[in-house]
């Protein structure tokens, strides 16, 4: 067999100032890759990046937009972005495996991937509000959560049944979230 490696590392920097307030990051992302070829049919490969991601300047604004407004008979309906400057970056933990098989009859790729928002996923938070004048205001917020937990496994493969004239490919998929 044959052994494959790959390591890299990133780093950025970011920064936005709006008025009196600035915001400033280092953002890392280190990547590292193995591969393994166990003969010409079988290979695998598995590959992980910590990404680091700050918020978008959007959502950090200490302002609120009104994004719609819809006259209807009971009253107004406003629809509303409203942005919060305590928004912390998330940390994206990226896990991906990959086993694939090539033989005469068949041909198959399994492959599965696991996310982990290790500590303050930025999530949207809608909040509904009815005004003394009848108004109803949906507020859309950004807040950090805990930790999110994303786990997908794909399959595709492919039975060469008849020579040149009958394949079947197959597909199937499975995920599963978990938020903390």
């Amino acid at each position: 067999g044959s052994l494959g490696w790959k390591a890299g590392m990133g780093l950025s920097q970011r920064s936005y100032v709006q008025g009196d307030a600035s915001f400033h990051y280092t953002l890392p992302r280190p990547t590292v890759m193995l591969s393994y070829r166990f003969s010409p049919s079988f290979f695998m490969r598995y590959n992980y990046e910590l990404s680091i991601h700050a918020p978008r300047v959007m959502y950090l604004s200490d302002v609120t937009t009104t994004d719609e407004v819809v006259p209807l008979p009971s009253g107004v309906v406003k629809e509303m972005s409203v942005g919060n400057p305590l928004l912390k970056p998330d940390n994206r933990n990226e896990h991906n495996m990959m086993f694939s098989y090539t033989g005469k009859k068949v041909e198959t790729m399994v492959s599965a991937m696991y996310l982990y928002y290790r500590k303050n996923t930025v999530m949207q938070d809608i909040v509904r509000n009815t005004l003394d004048d009848g108004t109803t205001q949906f507020l859309s917020l950004r807040r950090n959560q805990g930790s999110i937990r994303m786990l997908n496994i794909y399959d595709y493969t492919t039975l060469h049944l008849l020579a040149d004239k009958l394949d079947i490919m197959l597909y199937g998929a499975v995920a599963r979230f978990w938020n903390y």
